[in-house]
């Protein structure tokens, strides 16, 4: 399938040079998505080794790098980091060259550049490495004179491997660019208008992101407006009309424009908490959240909610390349979809993708999702066991006692942590700080 970027498309977000928001042309769209392409095809091709990506926060220069590697049809590998830390052994020993397609810590740009700055300083191997976020990168793209028309296809042959945890070499979990493209398609086929002005605020990190929210959002809507920070959405949020709300706008209640067409939710619990807080301060018309899982990225299937809705929803089926057998397994009808490499992070039996969901009427039509067999808590990005959790917070901050359990809201398994009213700003912190995905509850100092 073809993807085309409009000619009166309307693109808003910060610049590194003007250090403010500005808007970005079709043409210095056009421009920057060529001269990374050319700095992706000057990186020679290596027998067991891809690209690496340490993938950020969303702004201009990431969305046209990663528009110039659909275009380039390389094979990468996505990089966890945590705050600045990445782990450059990993990265240098299966990538033939890393972008650091960041920024990827701070709460606002005059507090992440000292800490980014020092870390780009501090490389091992400067030499192996491209950064994207510079004044220098972003006035070299624009001025760019060599300029693509702006259409895309995603390669059939592209592969994407994945470290979803530091420390973890990254294994194969995307087989061909065909899968992002199903869900990009399915994205504008369902929820997109040609009309809507665009508010994108969750973090870059990892392709479910981007074919659920950011690429269909590129590829149909009227305009996008790309935020980074709770600052900034504070001054943009309000001419949009459609919102993808990431965790941390339900997490720290963001505001919202009084009217919207559509909001869309994807990769934590929508539940009638959520559904109240953005209809509490708006008017929204549609609300849509979107299911994926860690190997086949959203939007796989869709349930559409409203106001008053505290029963678990169905999702309807919306994928037409990806296809449930029933909802333990998915399959497809190009025999490349599913690897069966040894080296594979997709549990693949027999060209068929398991996961580990709990589900009610299965099947290819209608089914309800409550949650997955185990339980996990998301941060930085990542899910992580309940034990690895319990392991990772006591290592890093000073919360005294604290009680981690899983209860259901709307019938789905949540994770909540008790946590004592001393603790409070500390744990906040962390929270933040981790892209922790979890309620919490304070109680008294025991």
């Amino acid at each position: 399938m073809e993807f085309k970027i409009r000619d009166d498309f309307e693109l808003r977000s910060y610049s590194t040079v003007g250090k403010k928001f500005k808007e970005f042309t079709p043409q210095e769209i056009s421009n920057a998505v060529a001269y990374f392409t050319d700095k992706i095809n000057k990186v020679p091709s290596e027998e067991g080794r891809t690209l690496g990506l340490a993938l950020g926060y969303l702004g201009a220069l990431q969305l046209f790098f990663m528009l110039a590697l659909i275009r380039s049809g390389r094979s990468y590998s996505i990089l966890y980091c945590d705050n600045a830390f990445l782990d450059q052994t990993i990265a240098e020993e299966k990538c033939n060259h890393i972008f650091l397609v960041g920024p990827w810590s701070g709460i606002d740009y005059d507090y992440l550049l000292p800490e980014y700055a020092s870390f780009i300083e501090n490389l091992r191997y400067p030499e192996c490495y491209t950064e994207i976020f510079n004044p220098q990168i972003e006035k070299e793209a624009l001025e760019f004179n060599s300029p693509y028309d702006l259409t895309f296809r995603f390669d059939p042959k592209q592969k994407i491997y994945i470290s979803f945890q530091p420390g973890v070499t990254p294994k194969l979990a995307y087989n061909t660019g065909k899968i992002e493209e199903s869900c990009v398609e399915a994205a504008m086929r369902v929820y997109y208008l040609k009309e809507d002005i665009v508010g994108l605020v969750r973090p870059f990190r990892h392709i479910g992101v981007a074919t659920l929210a950011i690429y269909p959002a590129v590829f149909k809507a009227k305009k996008v407006i790309l935020c980074s920070w709770l600052s900034e959405w504070e001054k943009e949020y309000h001419s949009v009309t459609h919102v993808h709300a990431p965790y941390e706008m339900i997490r720290d209640q963001w505001p919202l424009p009084k009217k919207l067409r559509m909001l869309t939710s994807g990769g934590y619990p929508f539940n009638s908490e959520c559904i109240k807080y953005v209809t509490d301060i708006s008017d929204i018309d549609n609300i849509v959240d979107c299911f994926g899982t860690s190997y086949c990225p959203p939007p796989l299937a869709i349930r559409r909610l409203s106001k008053n809705d505290t029963e678990v929803i169905p999702f309807k089926w919306v994928n037409k390349y990806i296809k449930p057998l029933n909802m333990m397994f998915f399959t497809s009808d190009d025999p490349n979809a599913f690897s069966t490499d040894v080296d594979q992070l997709t549990p693949v039996e027999n060209g068929l993708v398991k996961t580990n969901d709990l589900v009610i009427n299965p099947g290819p039509g209608l089914f309800q999702f409550l949650g997955s067999h185990f339980n996990y808590v998301r941060a930085n990005q990542a899910r992580m066991t309940e034990k690895d959790f319990v392991k990772f917070v006591e290592e890093n901050v000073e919360l005294g006692k604290f009680v981690l359990k899983f209860v259901y809201i709307d019938k789905v398994k949540e994770p909540i942590i008790e946590v004592q009213n001393r603790y409070k700003d500390q744990w906040e912190q962390f929270v933040k700080n981790n892209s922790v995905e979890i309620n919490t509850r304070y109680v008294n100092d025991r």
